[in-house]
């Protein structure tokens, strides 16, 4: 990776370490950022492991395996999609237990590598995204937005057979209970669909902050 992939990387890990603790654009202190830095730094230890398939989709049902996505929501994402990706991403169970150590010892810090964990999970999905740009969608199509069991209507039950088609315990250690949570929690499954037509995508949580134009994380330098 060179130099400014890997600030292009730090910076958006730090952005969506910042999603998940909850920030509204208030200002920074020097201390959080450097927490931050530490965190990322320490995190890098785990390896993200991420399994995935591209399967055929038709009237509401994934082509050769079990899964028909349940909910209206899922249904109106895919309504355009001919074929669709199943996704599974997780850090494992190393991670959740320093995770869980640290929460102990000073919680603010456990939650800041919490965060972090989840940024890396959100960053896989998009690399796994990037991926699929550049090898599977045909000229002038598009991918529809991720969705996983648990988002809108759809069932968190359907994480148990996500992961048996992709054969997630086998491939990169992650099961379900038997109501569909996963385990680790650090983990998790989507589905994307894959149209001939572009799509429309939902505005991130940045584009919808009322701070965008005078937060600092939106500047290129920022933090650096």
């Amino acid at each position: 990776m060179t130099e400014d992939a890997e600030n292009s990387l730090r910076k958006s890990l730090i952005r969506e370490t910042l999603h998940f603790l909850g920030w509204r654009g208030e200002p920074l202190d020097d201390t959080l950022i450097r927490q931050m830095r530490r965190a990322q730094t320490e995190m890098v230890q785990f390896e993200v492991r991420k399994t995935y398939g591209v399967f055929p989709y038709s009237q509401g049902q994934v082509l050769g395996t079990i899964l028909q996505p349940e909910g209206d929501d899922i249904h109106k994402l895919l309504s355009g999609s001919q074929s669709v990706v199943l996704l599974s991403v997780t850090l494992g169970d190393a991670c959740e237990r320093y995770i869980r150590k640290h929460l102990l010892l000073d919680a603010g810090y456990g939650m800041i590598l919490d965060a972090t964990a989840s940024a890396m999970i959100e960053n896989a999905c998009d690399q796994i995204e990037t991926e699929l740009f550049k090898t599977i969608v045909p000229h002038g199509g598009d991918l529809t937005d991720r969705f996983s069991p648990g988002y809108g209507d759809m069932p968190l039950a359907q994480n148990k057979e996500i992961c048996s088609i992709l054969e997630t315990g086998k491939r990169i250690g992650l099961t379900t209970s038997s109501g569909g949570l996963l385990i680790p929690q650090k983990s998790v499954t989507a589905i994307i669909g894959i149209s001939d037509k572009k799509q429309i995508h939902r505005a991130s949580p940045c584009e919808n902050c009322k701070n965008r134009q005078h937060c600092p994380m939106a500047k290129e330098d920022s933090h650096d």
